[in-house]
């Protein structure tokens, strides 16, 4: 039951309800294992195939918004040390799979990953080998600039970043189409990673940053802002509930800004320079908790950054990411909870009658034990619109 059919989508045609994801299962992990352009050789650690193990409960996936390389993660393989596979040319797709008793069925990949292998344990013929594993950005990060390069005003950036991502790995990127021409010269230094360059540009034209999904596809969308998003996932008490008894909700908004200030670069042959300001006052109102209003004084970010953007409506997009940033990380709960669909960025709600938190807030983070049985752990941050000074502000507390 838990071979490579596991890796066919004919054979997940069953999924679960989400009050399923509330209850037992049975769950395990499997992993793909792929070549370098990413074609199914075989199963990792196939018991089967006699080619050694992945050993459950060794391993641990990362994924981090604001981290370089998003997707992190490591896993224990174990077996003759003549049937390793050659870890510098091969990729990994892990898999985790649960079923339901009702007979639905759940299997989702969890990203491809590069693999290194710092060292290798040896033992009467036999090897242990910790493995750690990067998404497929590192290759960006570790490809840099061998001088000073430099793209025109007038330059189309969607094609620009297709094109570096294409040069540097061999692989197309899905990136929301638009027209977006850089309103100035941009310039990078001898060293800058194409990963940097990339994210950049997207910067600059009000994007999220580049990332790797599940299936291991460079991505790139429009960034939208957190009231605009859906509501995803729903973490709530009671009878259903999907996370652990404890929490801890951290809150620390001394240093938090209620006023960014970014300016662009001049336009080439142009002394003009665009500045775009963005307050909780205006954004989020005055009852928020944070605003002037409320505080009655200012806290400016001390940075009055010179950013490059294609115009001033990118330019309102940075700043208000600027400042939505610092009043997201303001309040921040990790929080353990059964294994379900989740990505980052997500809009989830988090709601506890008897703690009296009742929040939405943003996925930040997301920690996977490669354990049967394991919970997950979401990094949740607040929503800046939700923290307004009506409801009673956070504070550090532990509810058991």
């Amino acid at each position: 039951m838990k071979g490579l059919s596991w890796f066919i989508p004919e054979q997940r045609q069953h999924p679960p309800s989400l009050e399923a994801f509330a209850g037992s299962r049975e769950d395990w992990w499997t992993w793909e294992q792929l070549s370098w352009s990413e074609r199914t050789v075989g199963e990792l650690g196939s018991v089967e195939a006699g080619l050694g193990v992945v050993a459950d409960g060794a391993g641990e996936l990362s994924f981090v918004v604001g981290r370089e390389i998003r997707g992190e993660g490591s896993l224990e393989w174990h077996g003759p040390a003549g049937e390793q596979p050659d870890w510098s040319r091969i990729k990994v797709r892990p898999w985790y799979h649960a079923v339901f008793p009702d007979g639905s069925v759940w299997a989702t990949p969890m990203g491809v990953f590069l693999t290194a292998t710092p060292s290798a344990t040896h033992d009467s013929g036999w090897v242990t080998v910790p493995v750690d594993l990067y998404d497929k950005t590192l290759l960006l990060a570790r490809d840099r600039m061998d001088r000073v390069e430099s793209l025109p005003a007038g330059t189309d950036a969607v094609a620009a970043i297709e094109a570096i991502v294409a040069a540097s790995t061999g692989d197309p990127v899905n990136i929301d189409p638009g027209e977006h021409t850089l309103r100035s010269q941009m310039t990078w230094d001898q060293g800058t990673s194409r990963l940097r360059q990339v994210n950049d540009l997207l910067d600059a034209i009000g994007y999220f940053s580049l990332y790797a999904d599940m299936m291991g596809a460079f991505t790139a969308t429009r960034y939208v802002r957190t009231e605009d998003r859906p509501v995803v996932d729903r973490y709530v008490d009671g009878e259903g509930c999907t996370y652990a008894d404890g929490f801890t909700i951290t809150a620390d908004d001394f240093d938090v800004p209620n006023k960014v200030i970014v300016n662009s670069r001049p336009e080439e042959g142009s002394d003009e320079v665009l500045t775009a300001v963005a307050t909780v006052d205006e954004i989020f109102g005055t009852q928020h908790r944070l605003s002037f209003a409320q505080r009655g004084f200012w806290v400016v970010d001390p940075e009055v950054e010179e950013v490059d953007a294609t115009d001033q409506d990118a330019l309102e997009v940075i700043a208000r990411r600027r400042l939505e940033a610092g009043l997201e990380v303001a309040t921040s709960l990790p929080l353990d909870h059964f294994p379900s669909p989740a990505s980052l960025n997500d809009v989830v709600r988090f709601s506890n009658g008897p703690g009296g938190v009742n929040f939405l807030g943003v996925r930040q983070g997301l920690q996977v034990p490669t354990t049967s049985g394991a919970w997950w752990t979401s990094t949740i941050r607040r929503i800046a619109s939700e923290d307004l000074a009506t409801t009673n502000g956070p504070q550090p507390v532990m509810f058991t």
